[in-house]
């Protein structure tokens, strides 16, 4: 019986151990599956979190494609979402389901200092983390993705990159954090120290061609054919790019250049041209290529629904002329540019209305030129016309007049010098003959030589018997006395000049030819010219979009930063220099749903002419042909210089169409200098304005980056 006891208490002994092994085991295992349930919530926070930061950066890249968490500022403060960027670095804070917070990170900084690779300035908000970002939206070229392996996470010049990021694309590396070691995280501190649940997000995004075309970018696109006329003694046509972009001109047609004094006048660093069967008629660099354009071959297509333009919430602007008067005064007539011409003429003194401008647009002078500032935003309303004309109120030439040319009125000269011997000053003078001062009346004569000094054109005159004799051609003789009006002796031109340049001096003569096309003959003085003008932009940081469902004239300089125009019919810029750009995010320059011409011809004081710059950042899009007159052949007064940072298209129809479909879409282009430089910012910037049809699209994607 003890024996029996014995192995009974052994027994029980046993077993309670056990019981208590099993006690444990359950409790551990309870514990444990608590802490794995935790954990896996803290998973889940962690990569809700990282998906929220990428999320966000698509949003801010959508809105500017050039977005690196730069914007230095708190930029979302709602009760479930807290946004800071500094310098490059970008923290968040998600509100969980249980009231905490679970924070995403990203960085664009390499923490490098303050001239390193990324050309960032260091951040105040550092972040310990490997991973980074790179935006390549606005490079044609491949990019390393660096890992932050350097002191104090920094990038050095040899990290590792182990991630290309293709052309046009935007590498985002997020990392998402939760757990009991954010417990300190509040908006206040936004990004503490201290161990936490993460999970790493990395993908690719690249933007969607337009309309789903593949696209291919360039400097010029022509529906039709590209004519470029340049002076005979000199100027090219250049194509560059920015970055690694290649400089493209693709026209339909055939391309000429034509002028040029060196041996190319067509030329450009790791360029190309293509047309249907290589026809282009130009001395080009033989380092540029040619290459086949093909009748389907898609164009970029910007539709007029796609173009931004003033809200129906901004200011609006009466249509109808406005011009101004010599006295400064601005002047409004309630009709279009041809009734107006019409009725100046025959009514020059009337005043027409007092413009109603808003606060939108104001006057003002600056060292004596008239300005119109336009503030923000426009809408130009209809009124008994859809044009907006702005305007001197003796208009202004495309060209100058055809006796400044010669040749082209040498019959009508010739027989006013036989009939009228002060033909000379009828011809040379705006206003009726002046009788010149005592001390100038005598005799005078100009030969025109030509190089083997035989006689081209002669006029002789003597004031004192009132008689002219001339002969040969005359015409050409009169334009170098207008152009040249105080030399005494030129290019085979040989003659006494010093009488008629005293008498231009004493008499401040204005020496005119006649009158150009666009110039309105008053009955009344009005010396006021385009050179007088200028239409402005002046949006103080904000973009400046003027939109019309007519045309577009105006006489005078356009100037503008961050500005646009854009019109449902035509746009023509006459009489001054073009200083005009779009913002990167606002991509259009100008846009025209009929043709686009500009002539700088700017009438110089002593009567002469010469043509001044153009100069223009953006995207330039018509529905029709775009003509540039910075220069007339045979004028040889100075030429202007044409400049486009961006991109050029003259898509010759409806975009919704194929290019060329209404027989337009030529580039027809006269000037000393022109430069085309095809910009991808201003492309991707037009993209970004068009989320329904350009998009960012993911290419890549990992998920818990080791």
């Amino acid at each position: 019986m003890r024996r029996q006891r014995g192995i009974v208490l052994i027994i029980a002994i046993i077993l309670s151990i056990i019981a208590v092994m099993f006690v444990a085991a359950a409790t551990r295992l309870g514990m444990g599956g608590l802490s794995a349930g935790q954990n896996g919530t803290f998973v889940a926070e962690a990569e809700r979190a990282a998906e929220s930061g990428v999320q966000y950066a698509l949003s801010q890249l959508r809105a500017n494609p050039s977005w690196r968490g730069d914007r230095n500022r708190i930029t979302v403060n709602s009760q479930d979402l807290f946004v800071i960027e500094d310098t490059g670095n970008v923290v968040g804070l998600v509100r969980t389901p249980d009231q905490r917070w679970s924070q995403f990170r990203l960085r664009f900084n390499y923490q490098d200092g303050a001239t390193g690779e990324d050309g960032l300035p260091d951040p105040t908000m550092t972040l310990d983390s490997p991973y980074v970002c790179l935006n390549n939206l606005e490079s044609g070229s491949t990019a390393l993705v660096p890992r932050a392996d350097g002191l104090n996470w920094s990038v050095t010049p040899q990290s590792a990159r182990p991630v290309e990021a293709p052309a046009r694309t935007v590498c985002l590396v997020v990392e998402g954090r939760s757990g009991p070691g954010l417990v300190s995280v509040t908006p206040a501190n936004p990004n503490p120290g201290g161990v936490a649940t993460h999970r790493v997000v990395e993908g690719i995004f690249a933007l969607d061609a337009a309309l789903g075309e593949d696209v291919e970018p360039s400097a010029m696109m022509a529906a039709q054919g590209v004519s470029v006329e340049l002076p005979a003694d000199g100027g090219t046509l250049s194509l560059s790019a920015t970055g690694t972009d290649k400089a493209k001109l693709r026209s339909k047609g055939p391309v000429s250049v034509v002028g040029g004094a060196g041996q190319e006048n067509l030329v450009g660093a790791n360029a190309e041209v293509a047309t249907p069967t290589s026809a282009v008629q130009a001395r080009h660099d033989s380092s540029l290529s040619l290459a086949e354009e093909k009748p389907s071959d898609p164009f970029l297509r910007l539709l007029w629904d796609d173009v931004r333009k003033a809200q129906t919430s901004d200011p609006t602007l009466k249509a109808g002329t406005y011009v101004w008067w010599e006295d400064g005064s601005l002047h409004y007539y309630d009709m279009n540019r041809a009734d107006y011409e019409v009725f100046i003429q025959a009514h020059p003194d009337d005043a027409g209305q007092a413009p109603v401008l808003g606060s939108a647009v104001t006057t003002e002078k600056v060292n004596g030129k008239l300005k119109l500032v336009v503030h923000q935003s426009l809408n130009v309303e209809p009124s008994a016309t859809d044009e907006l004309n702005i305007m001197v109120r003796s208009g202004a030439a495309e060209e100058p007049p055809a006796s400044s040319k010669g040749g082209d009125d040498a019959d009508a000269l010739v027989s006013m010098a036989s009939s009228d011997p002060k033909v000379l000053l009828k011809v040379l003078q705006n206003t009726q003959p002046l009788p010149p001062p005592d001390q100038y009346v005598g005799q005078g004569q100009a030969v025109l030589s030509d190089a083997n000094n035989v006689v081209q054109g002669y006029l002789r005159w003597d004031l004192d018997s009132n008689t002219v004799e001339s002969g040969g051609d005359l015409a050409r003789l009169l334009w170098v006395l207008a152009a040249h009006p105080n030399q005494t002796a030129g290019d085979h031109l040989d003659g006494t000049f010093n009488m008629f340049n005293a008498y231009v001096e004493a008499t401040n003569l204005n020496i005119d030819p006649g009158k150009g096309p666009g110039e309105i003959t008053l009955p009344v003085k009005d010396d006021l010219t385009a050179s007088d003008v200028e239409l402005e932009f002046r949006g103080d940081q904000q973009e400046v979009v003027l939109t019309t469902s007519g045309s577009i004239y105006v006489t005078g300089g356009l100037r503008g930063q961050d500005a646009s125009l854009v019109s449902a019919k035509d746009i023509k810029i006459v009489g001054m220099a073009v200083d005009f750009s779009a913002s990167s995010q606002q991509a259009v320059s100008l846009y025209a749903q009929g043709d686009i011409v500009m002539s700088t011809l700017d009438k110089l004081a002593n009567g002469s002419y010469g043509f001044q710059n153009v100069k223009m950042n953006g995207v330039v899009y018509t529905w029709g042909d775009f003509k540039a007159k910075l220069g007339v052949e045979g004028q040889t007064a100075k030429w202007g210089d044409l400049s486009l940072d961006g991109a050029l298209v003259a898509y010759g129809g409806d975009p919704a169409g194929a290019p060329g479909a209404n027989g337009k879409g030529n580039v027809l282009i006269a000037a000393n200098q022109a430069n085309l430089k095809f910009n991808s910012t201003y492309l991707v910037g037009l993209s970004s304005k068009l989320p329904e049809r350009i998009v960012l699209r993911r290419i890549s994607w990992s998920n818990n980056l080791p």
